[in-house]
């Protein structure tokens, strides 16, 4: 079955200001020309539609993956949760299969190389991380009942 995709442009406002807070820098600096005038397809396991991240003229682009972009990342909704918390490393979870690239594979490894570097999510602070590790112990969440 083949669903008609919804407007991009509510995911488009959420991500766009945060890829340019988090790699402004990095485009200023010229770390991010590989990615200039290209798109790269990301792809959830399971998301009936990808994302397509570019940049144009230094401005982050975000729309749907159209399916002729030149590379796909492509992994598990825990993958990319890790990689975007820095809790990860990129080059471990392409090896242990929870990433998968192809198409340019070199444009996908840079990719895969930044996000692996610099975290999409600011640093989650130590008392609510303690907060949240000691929920994990509570009984209603554990599933062992009541």
């Amino acid at each position: 079955m083949n669903l008609p995709k919804p407007p991009v442009t509510p995911i488009a406002l959420a991500l766009t200001p945060l890829l340019t807070h988090r790699f402004g820098e990095l485009v200023r600096q010229g770390e991010l020309t590989f990615l200039e005038g290209r798109r790269i397809a990301i792809a959830l396991n399971g998301a009936p539609w990808a994302l397509a991240l570019g940049l144009e003229q230094g401005q982050w682009q975000v729309e749907w993956a159209r399916g002729d972009e030149p590379a796909q990342l492509q992994g598990s909704l825990k993958a990319f949760a890790i990689l975007a918390c820095g809790e990860g490393d990129a080059d471990g979870l392409f090896f242990q299969r929870e990433l998968e690239m192809c198409g340019d594979t070199e444009l996908a490894m840079e990719l895969k190389a930044l996000l692996g570097r610099v975290s999409l999510l600011p640093a989650v602070p130590e008392p609510l991380m303690a907060a949240l590790a000691k929920l994990k112990t509570m009984p209603f969440l554990s599933g062992s009942g009541i």
